[in-house]
């Protein structure tokens, strides 16, 4: 029998409660016995209490008869912050709280090495660019110092 909860950092619960979700989606499911013979064939092993209990917390215990399990939006939102959570804990990604954009154009063909010079150039200012045949939209991380950069485009 394999064992619930096999993906790295996610509880069984949430894991089979994402599985529930995910297959719930996917198709219909008129009962407790079709979830379970799913998730069964995922590899998941499980009872129907457990199942009802997932159904519950996932805001599925009530539904009309002869219609199809579906799940909410808020349950949706639920999951989906669930699984940023877990994916931040583990990348631990940067967050930018004061950022702007600047739009420069430029001639034909030069754009890219315009990017090239000024992300060597002001490193830790630009966080990102996006590049065009003619043009460039630069994210610009204003918790750094910008002062510089900023005049050096105004003055060229």
């Amino acid at each position: 029998m394999k064992k619930e909860g096999t993906q790295k950092g996610i509880s069984p619960k949430k894991l089979r409660q994402k599985k529930i979700s995910e297959i719930i989606q996917s198709e219909d499911f008129y009962t407790h016995s079709s979830i379970i013979e799913e998730l069964n064939q995922q590899g998941i092993q499980s009872t129907q209490a457990t199942i009802s209990r997932d159904l519950r917390s996932l805001n599925l215990n009530e539904k009309e008869k002869n219609q199809p399990y579906k799940i909410s939006e808020e349950a949706i939102q639920e999951l989906h912050k669930y699984e940023l959570e877990s994916m931040m804990k583990e990348i631990s990604p940067t967050f930018y709280e004061k950022v702007s954009y600047c739009y420069l154009k430029t001639k034909e063909g030069k754009a890219s090495g315009y990017a090239f010079h000024l992300q060597k150039a002001f490193p830790g200012i630009i966080i990102d660019l996006t590049i065009g045949i003619d043009n460039l939209v630069m994210l610009i991380n204003l918790n750094a110092a910008t002062k510089d950069f900023f005049a050096f485009l105004e003055n060229n």
